[in-house]
Formats: structure tokens, sequence, C-alpha cells
């Protein structure tokens, strides 16, 4: 090998044998670790003469690459346990890492998910979105103004192995290098398949919910507690001839007559008044009739069942009920009231007393 002479006629054969060691001595208060460097000395006759010792304090870098290490195990344990999949890719969008959750997520290794063109992982939909959002994005880099910690969040389909569909949640950033630059992408997806189930039984609920209140003739609302509704069913503008929209900017005064408003608040007073003591339930309700005013001017007669909707401790936060349509009945009742008005004043019109049998 290559020999270097100095000026005494010594010469050392290079490579150096290099070794790191840990020093542990009495008179230091804790161990040390050295980069040991050992070159044989080789005098004229090539003979080895002597070592040529060299050492270099590498305490500080020990713990450095030691911590670096635990950090990378940590990061590496995360990656290999999450659920969720981490990836990430060059500029250009070429893969460059993928966790092994990806095994679970879509049933590739991680080396088949690292060969598969994204074209075969995305549906065509989601290629579409995820090409155009890194347009946006890479347009948005370019102005220098845009927030370098920036992510985007973007629901996409994936094809698993066996061809199935899975929905999914990724969370996209920017990975930069010491000097800010844009060299690559990080992304997280999270299976979100039982969250859409979850989603498309609430929208079905909610279809059902809002055929039953469209077709329904009873009107269903809810009111805060300073009387104010905030929620009618469409059913309103089949009783009173109002929309939801119309309705709900009416004043309580503009809804019902004189009397019945006199009702309203001696109601509203007398269950505020029982509120909280004992023996009073909370999920109790009021039955009032009350006779309120159609946008053509005339009046009908609606039993209103009002219950309390209460937060986590119990407390009222709003009111809710339904309204029923009982003019008919009301009419059936005065009628009755006026023929036995009427009976009874001819009654006592009759000269002889007549008995009911």
């Amino acid at each position: 090998g290559t020999v270097i002479k100095d000026r005494i006629g010594l010469s050392f054969p290079l490579p150096s044998v290099h070794r790191r060691t840990e020093v542990l001595s009495g008179n230091l208060e804790k161990p040390i670790w050295l980069d040991v460097v050992i070159t044989p000395l080789l005098d004229r006759h090539n003979q080895i003469s002597g070592h040529l010792i060299m050492l270099n304090d590498v305490s500080e870098l020990k713990k450095a690459e030691d911590a670096l290490k635990k950090s990378e195990e940590r990061y590496r344990l995360l990656a290999e346990n999450a659920t969720d999949v981490i990836f990430m890719a060059t500029t250009d969008m070429k893969l460059t890492y993928i966790s092994p959750s990806v095994k679970r997520l879509l049933g590739y290794t991680v080396e088949e998910a690292m060969a598969t063109p994204m074209v075969k992982v995305y549906t065509p939909a989601s290629v579409t979105t995820t090409i155009e959002v890194f347009k946006e994005e890479t347009e948005l880099e370019k102005t220098g103004l845009a927030d370098p910690k920036r992510s985007r969040m973007l629901d996409l389909e994936m094809y698993r192995k066996d061809g199935s569909i899975v929905p999914v949640e990724i969370n996209f950033s920017i990975v930069r290098d010491a000097e800010g630059k844009n060299v690559g992408t990080l992304a997280i997806a999270r299976d979100i398949t039982v969250r859409r189930m979850v989603e498309e039984a609430l929208r079905e609920s909610e279809r059902k919910y809002r055929l039953l209140t469209e077709k329904m003739n009873d009107i269903v609302w809810i009111m805060s507690l300073d009387l104010r509704i905030t929620y009618v069913s469409p059913s309103v503008f089949k009783v009173l001839g109002f929309t939801p929209e119309e309705h709900m900017q009416r004043q309580m005064q503009d809804q019902l007559t004189p009397e019945s408003l006199q009702t309203v608040i001696q109601t509203w007073t007398a269950e505020l008044g029982q509120e909280g003591t004992e023996g009073v339930k909370p999920d109790r309700v009021a039955a009032v009739e009350l006779e309120y005013y159609c946008k053509d001017g005339s009046t009908v007669w609606m039993e209103n069942v009002v219950g309390a909707i209460r937060d986590d401790r119990g407390k009222p936060v709003a009111l809710h009920g339904v309204s029923r349509d009982i003019t008919v009945r009301k009419r059936m009742e005065e009628a009755l009231r006026q023929s036995e008005q009427k009976f009874k004043d001819l009654a006592e019109q009759l000269p002889q007393t007549i008995f009911e049998l």
C-alpha cells in the first residue's frame, strides 16, 4: 500500500486500525467514548518500530448518535405498528417509502406497494383529484407566499389487492430540506370505511325523517328558551300557509291570538316555576290548545304537546313540540256547547218541569 515517510525516516502504511471504545476511569466522573486510531510505525527496513496512537473524545458525538438511533427506532416501531399508512414521495410523485401497515389497508406487501403504479392504486376519480391538488400546490409553492407548514386533507378511494375499494382520508404535507426547499411529500392515509358507513346511515336516517316530516300533517318544531322558533317541519305550510322560513321569522305575538298568547305566557311561567322542584319529572310534557293565525288571516286551533330539550347536566336548552290541527274538533265542541245551551234555555222557558230520565 501507500507508505508515507516522515522527516526522521520512520514511515507508516495506510489505512490505520480504527476503533471506538468506552473508557472507564476512577479519575473521571462518568465514562467517556474515544475514537482510537492505531498506526504501525516502520523503520527504514520496513520493520515495525512502534505505533502511533491518536485519541479523540467523541462522547458528545456518541450521545447524539445514540439519541438518533433511539429516535429512529421509535419512528420505526410507530410506522410498523400504526394503523394509518405513512408514505413519502418525491416531487414527481414517485414513492420512496411506505409503512408496513399498507398490508392491513390494501393487502400489498411494502415491496408490492412500492412497485405498483399510482393509477393502479387509486380509483380514476381519485387519481384526477390527486394530480389536480399537486398541480395547485406546485403553483402555490412558486409564489413563495404560501404557508410552508401547510397541509391538505383529501377524501380519496384506493383499490385493495383483491380489487375491492376502500375509502381513505389522506393528509398531505410538504417535506423540506434545511434551506426550506420542497424535496418531497409526506402523506398519512387512514381507512374511513366505518365513518363512511356511519355517514351513509345518518343520511338515510335524515332522509327518512325528512320524508316523515314532509308528509305528515302534524307540525314538528323546536323553539329556543326565548320563544323563537329554530326549526319547523314543512307541514306548517299545509296548516298555516307559511313556508318554514317565513314561519321561523314570525314573532310569537304574530303567530297567536291575544288570548292564546296569554295562555302561552302563563303556561311557560308555571313550567319555569316547577323547574328543579323535587318530584317534578324533567321529561314531563305539557299539552296546551292555542289559536294560530293563518297566512290568509283566518285562524286554526292546534293542540301542542311540548317538552324540554336538556343538556348533559339536565339543564333545559330548548323546547320541542308537536302541533296538531284540532279546528274541526273545536268547532264540533262549540256546536255541541251551543246546542246544549239552546236546550237549556228552552227548558227554562217551558211552564212545566221537564225531567230527564
